[in-house]
């Protein structure tokens, strides 16, 4: 892929990706121009204005707008590593005086509106939710508050309908962001379709401080072709250009023991359990802290429970984890807090009210950040914390500061950075009610993140099916989660009863049992980062063994899909609660050319026969199974074709494919 091609002249461009742009020099307002900007002077979009084009550099191309108050700097680069093209702007104040942004928006102008778009929503337990809709008059996507990921993902794209060719935008969030994709007609008759990118101006007020440059969100864009989203193209500039991913170890969570009731015997079990199977990790999830039986209105004093919980003695089961090998990991909630809490009622100016009652820690304020962080330094030195969970879950619709949450996402940044140079050797897990804050800005600042709270299998797959549009696998967390079945039957085809059973969490809430083949739960674990829940002492030796094989595969495993993009091998399907498409990935080493593809059949009879990609025609390779390695057979590459024949419901096959 090229470099777009951009008219010299006006700066326009005329074929962006493959996509006719428009080529007129000047259009109408609102149509013409790269972006909308609306500062205390006015507002502008570039159309009619003088434009310099500095001095380009192989593979980018810069352009500098400007009025009385703002200077708009934007940068045009091709990664060829990953083809893909990144616009990054920042506006300038050039004065000497506070100025104030009202609307900051990129856009690109294409020629008629024929086309079809995808966006994804998104919400707890449901996250990801991607499909296609026809571009009728106009499309919008946003995030609808504190949290980047709520209600909307920050991605967009475009296909022709006649033509097949396409684009897909990702938008990295500093703050509340927007896209808009709109079908618009100019005086003359002409229709264009229109795409704004950027920071939500419902209500911003953005102030700028004297000459401040501020940095607007990158805008990533790439080809699509007529049956995917190409997402590998993401999910290598993710991989290659934001991410620095390291190993995380494999975990035991306790909050799907019992949720928010610890007890330190039981807790005990678990660890020696987890130990045990090959867990790395033990996280105490919330309940630790508080009076008594009382946690949640304590949240924000991040102070042990001493007459509940573990009864002061937390430092004491640290170090008994840490004896048997693994890592002590802790749960906490950062920006959160609740009214009735010590430093709520101490210090309210740190606080934003949220829209749930609850408090937010205005983190943009440099001595709100400077409390969190002594007490997050606290507990990882009090404990020796060696992993953190990083929970939020709560937010606020509209920033009362008039900022759009830039700069709470700056203050955010400014203390996760801070803890990760201070300690390199935590490994901090994001969450946000699970996956709302699944961006790849927010995600840089972790070293992995949670893809929802739900843990049932299925709606997992699915659920993952649309972030790997988005990111990379390695990126993402999930968690199996289980107790032992008390009563055995025969199915009504089989001779003898079944004897490994377990009883599988079908929701967030153990609200919903589900009963399913061990193999096949641990199997939705396979790429990324992975844990336990549950209660697992109480599993019968068989179950145990299959959760060990799969725990030791998956730390053999670990550092090839640190380095992995994925294909998906069959249309995603649309319904979070479809259990009749299956789900078929492609985890492709970059690095390497290895691959293992995985096929999960739910219900149904479909078989698939599907054709790996990325392979080098020429050369031949093997195919072997993933739990085993046993070799199957072997093909050149431009003829090697997979079988996915499965013979039950609720099965996975998995194959690992590299060159003999």
């Amino acid at each position: 892929m090229l470099l777009p091609e951009i008219n010299k002249i006006n700066g326009s461009f005329t074929n962006l990706m493959g996509l006719p742009a428009y080529s007129e020099a000047y259009i109408e307002s609102g149509i013409s121009g790269h972006y909308r900007l609306c500062d205390s002077s006015g507002v502008y979009d570039g159309a009619g204005m003088d434009l310099h084009i500095g001095a380009a550099e192989a593979g980018q191309e810069d352009f500098v707008y400007e009025n009385s108050i703002s200077k708009l700097d934007m940068r045009l680069v091709y990664l060829p590593d990953c083809d893909v093209c990144k616009v990054m702007s920042t506006i300038i104040n050039k004065t000497k005086a506070k100025s104030t942004i009202y609307s900051a928006r990129l856009r690109f102008t294409f020629s008629g509106s024929n086309y079809h778009v995808y966006t994804q929503s998104s919400g707890w337990c449901a996250e990801n939710q991607g499909a296609w809709q026809p571009l009728v008059s106009g499309i919008t996507v946003s995030c609808q508050g504190l949290r980047s990921c709520e209600g909307g993902t920050p991605c967009l794209a475009l296909r022709n309908k006649n033509t097949g060719e396409g684009i897909a935008f990702h938008l990295l969030p500093r703050g509340r962001w927007r896209i808009d994709v709109c079908k618009k007609t100019c005086h003359s008759g002409k229709v264009y379709t229109v795409v704004e990118l950027g920071l939500d101006d419902t209500a911003m007020q953005l102030e700028l401080s004297p000459e401040e440059n501020l940095p607007l969100p990158d805008i990533i864009f790439h080809t699509i072709d007529s049956t995917s989203l190409c997402e590998h193209k993401i999910q290598s500039y993710a991989l290659n250009h934001a991410f620095q991913l390291r190993e995380v170890p494999f975990v035991y969570n306790s909050w799907f023991y019992d949720f928010d009731r610890i007890d330190l015997n039981n807790f005990l079990n678990q660890a020696s359990t987890a130990a045990e199977l090959g867990c790395e990790a033990f996280v105490v999830d919330a309940g630790w802290f508080g009076k008594g039986t009382d946690w949640s209105g304590n949240v924000g004093d991040w102070s042990e429970n001493r007459t509940g919980a573990f009864f002061g003695k937390m430092k004491d089961f640290s170090d008994k984890i840490r004896s048997m090998g693994m890592v002590f990991g802790l749960w906490m909630e950062p920006e959160r807090a609740a009214p009735t809490s010590k430093i709520a009622i101490e210090h309210p100016e740190y606080f934003i009210p949220a829209d749930n009652g609850c408090l937010v820690l205005n983190i943009a304020r440099e001595d709100a950040r400077k409390f969190i962080l002594n007490e997050t330094s606290r507990l990882i030195e009090t404990y020796n914390v060696g992993m953190m969970k990083v929970d939020f879950n709560t937010g606020i619709s509209l920033d009362p500061n008039g900022s759009a949450f830039y700069r709470y996402y700056q203050g955010l940044s400014d203390y996760m950075n801070t803890l990760k140079r201070k300690y390199p050797h935590v490994i901090f897990e994001g969450c946000s009610s699970g996956g709302m804050r699944t961006d790849i800005q927010t995600m840089s600042l972790f070293d992995g993140h949670f893809l929802t709270d739900t843990v049932n299998p299925v709606e997992d797959l699915r659920i993952l099916q649309g972030a790997l549009m988005r990111l990379p696998v390695a990126s993402l967390s999930k968690w199996a989660v289980f107790r032992s079945a008390s009563a055995t039957w025969r199915p009504y085809y089989e001779n003898v009863p079944k004897k490994n059973l377990a009883v599988i969490c079908g929701d967030g809430l153990w609200e919903k049992l589900l009963e399913l083949d061990p193999t096949f739960v641990m199997s939705t674990l396979i790429g990324g980062a992975c844990g336990l829940g549950g209660d697992l002492s109480s599993l019968n030796d068989e179950t145990k063994a299959v959760l060990s094989l799969y725990i030791q595969r998956a730390k053999e495993e670990r550092k090839f899909f640190l380095e992995c993009v994925t294909y998906s091998l069959c249309v995603p399907s649309t319904d979070i609660l479809d259990t009749h498409t299956p789900v078929i990935w492609q985890h492709y080493n970059i690095r390497t050319g290895r691959s293992i593809v995985i096929g999960y059949r739910f219900e149904g009879e479909q078989n698939y026969a599907i054709r790996p990609k990325s392979l080098i025609p020429e050369k031949r390779y093997k195919v072997c199974d993933y739990l085993s390695g046993k070799i199957l057979f072997s093909d050149i590459g431009n003829q090697l074709i997979l079988d996915f024949q499965w013979k039950s419901d609720y099965q996975c096959i998995a194959y690992i494919i590299e060159e003999m």
